[in-house]
């Protein structure tokens, strides 16, 4: 599931697409649902909270202006991935496997070539500008400026698996996995450097306070756990 950017909207995977009105977070009402035939995996609104991007077997974009009546914008993209997240300018949706021209968003364009073949998970930085993608084990940095010609920076570092975030600065990443969470200092680039001792257990979801002080770690056979960042 995932908010709106306003917070008033909640976007839910369960049996099709469900959006749910949470202005008054104690009543929770059903706005609007949708039918998807081949399911998927994740969601993204976009900036403006207008478009909404789901990711699975297929990548499909929907207006949800009107919560009421979410409509397909586009035919859906075979083959695209199923991590799905927007740039902060709305122009771009990074998919697993490479990144779309969104601008007409009947019409999603492929940019310049495949980053690669797949990724367990990707993350933007905040100014839109670095791109963090785990998989096989690795954290790899891309450069994503020009968006027609994505360049890798540096190398793919050992240590890290899904879910990977970025820090509110950009100038910190964290990573998951199935053994531990580690962070990562982004800030000098071409490469992703490992900071400090990894937080041991398994680490299915990590998210950073909005301040950026504090860590949140779960999984499925720990509690939730809070570690402050100094």
């Amino acid at each position: 599931m995932t908010f709106a950017p306003d917070g008033r909207t909640l976007a839910v995977n369960c049996a099709g697409l469900s959006l749910w009105d949470v202005s008054d977070p104690a009543r929770p009402r059903l706005a609007g649902q949708a039918a998807i035939s081949d399911g998927y995996s994740s969601m993204a609104f976009s900036p403006d909270g207008r478009t909404l991007a789901t990711g699975g077997g297929s990548v499909r974009l929907w207006d949800v202006t009107d919560r009421a009546r979410p409509r397909l914008l586009a035919q859906p993209l075979a083959d695209a991935g199923f991590d799905v997240t927007f740039a902060p300018d709305g122009r771009t949706l990074v998919t697993e496997v490479r990144l779309l021209d969104v601008t007409d968003r009947t019409r999603p364009r492929p940019l310049g070539q495949p980053l690669l073949d797949a990724w367990d998970s990707a993350a933007l930085s905040p100014d839109g500008r670095t791109l963090v993608t785990t998989g096989g084990g690795t954290v790899q940095l891309w450069d994503v400026t020009s968006r027609d010609a994505p360049r890798q920076l540096g190398r793919p570092v050992a240590g890290a698996s899904a879910p990977v975030v970025f820090s509110p600065d950009g100038r910190t990443v964290a990573t998951g996995g199935v053994d531990a969470a580690q962070l990562w200092d982004v800030s000098g680039r071409p490469g992703p450097r490992r900071l400090g001792e990894a937080i041991p257990g398994r680490a299915d979801t990590v998210a950073f306070s909005p301040g950026g002080s504090l860590l949140a770690v779960s999984g499925l056979d720990r509690p939730v756990q809070l570690w402050r960042l100094r």
